[in-house]
């Protein structure tokens, strides 16, 4: 499967193998076959792919050539777990490979070059930086949230924005949609902001009337910037002793 040229090793980084998502939600068993299929792709005809000859190989091929001899039952267990945990994706043509090494190898850095890391890792925060600079369009966002290439977990304002945000019309739906403006629009940086505007508006009369059928959808108030119209601050009502229950 190698090739001529290519350097005999590639970059591996135990803390971002150890973090990602994906992987932690397979056995050990699985996360091993995912290791020898990575090496296999370090060193394919076409970077990052499972292939022979331009080929995908079916089961058995898959078997005998990342088995270490376990029995083949076992293996296709394991390539399940992967393949159901988003761990690695597949072509039309029913090649496996692995999105971080394609990724990385069609960065403008690396044409013509040997990419300088392959390992299936959790994206670090300086890499998520790099690919919120790179979406031309928030079609580009949906697609890489789509293929696991960023995740929500990577914007932890977001996700106590979405958590914060009250229902539409007793719903909360297109969360989506709102993260993938609070990626394209990096929002991350004005969440404080966003927050504390989301927590006044909450307990405003307009919003919590007739079950929140004025709240505005979670992707407009992203789009247009409506943290940033005046709204009164919201403290809550201190206990006092001398309340009693109702």
């Amino acid at each position: 499967m190698g090739t001529k040229g290519k350097k005999p090793a590639m970059l591996f980084y135990p803390r971002d193998w150890l973090a990602d998502p994906a992987l932690n939600v397979c056995s050990l068993c699985a996360q091993g076959l995912w290791l020898r299929m990575i090496c296999y792709m370090w060193e394919s005809e076409k970077r990052g792919y499972l292939m022979v000859n331009g080929k995908a190989l079916h089961p058995d091929q898959i078997c005998r050539l990342v088995g270490a001899g376990n029995r083949a039952d076992e293996v296709l267990h394991w390539l399940d777990e992967l393949k159901d945990a988003g761990v690695y994706s597949v072509t039309e043509d029913g090649i496996i490979y692995n999105r971080r090494m394609v990724d990385d190898q069609a960065l403008p850095s690396n044409k013509g070059t040997e990419i300088k890391d392959s390992s299936p890792r959790a994206r670090t925060r300086v890499e998520d930086e790099y690919n919120i600079r790179s979406f031309k369009t928030k079609a580009q966002v949906a697609e890489a949230l789509r293929v696991k290439r960023i995740y929500y977990s990577s914007f932890p304002a977001f996700e106590k924005f979405w958590e914060e945000y009250p229902a539409r019309n007793g719903v909360r739906a297109n969360k989506q949609e709102a993260a993938v403006s609070w990626i394209f629009h990096n929002l991350e940086s004005e969440s404080q902001g966003i927050l504390k505007a989301v927590l006044a508006l909450k307990h405003t009369d307009q919003w919590k009337k007739e079950d929140g059928k004025f709240v505005p959808m979670a992707v407009t108030f992203l789009n247009n910037r409506r943290w940033e119209d005046e709204v009164e601050p919201y403290e809550p009502k201190a206990w006092s002793a001398t309340e009693e229950w109702a």
